[in-house]
């Protein structure tokens, strides 16, 4: 299948006997990309069952330059959450 990538990883620490995984899909088509990701990072010795996750995309306007937006939601930085949006250029010489 054409223009699809995935990543999944999983983690498994012996000192606070948590599962921690991620697991990513894009689509890419001509110049747009498209993405999102969701995880799992029970990183420390508190039970974390929230899930983290974002989606994501891009224009390639060519010569190293693009527009991307993203929003990703963490659960881990408060009892509500936060989102955080963002909308910019990206320049690669």
């Amino acid at each position: 299948m054409n223009g699809f990538s995935g990543e999944v990883e999983a983690s498994y620490r012996l000192d606070s006997e948590e599962w921690a995984f991620y697991a990513e899909v894009g689509y890419t088509v001509d110049a747009f990309s498209f993405g999102a990701f969701i995880e799992d990072d029970d990183n420390g010795f508190i039970a974390d069952d929230d899930f983290d996750y974002g989606v994501n995309a891009s224009y390639d306007l060519g010569g190293g330059v693009s527009v991307d937006a993203a929003y990703i939601f963490d659960q881990d930085t408060g009892p509500d959450g936060i989102g955080v949006a963002k909308a910019g250029v990206s320049m690669s010489f």
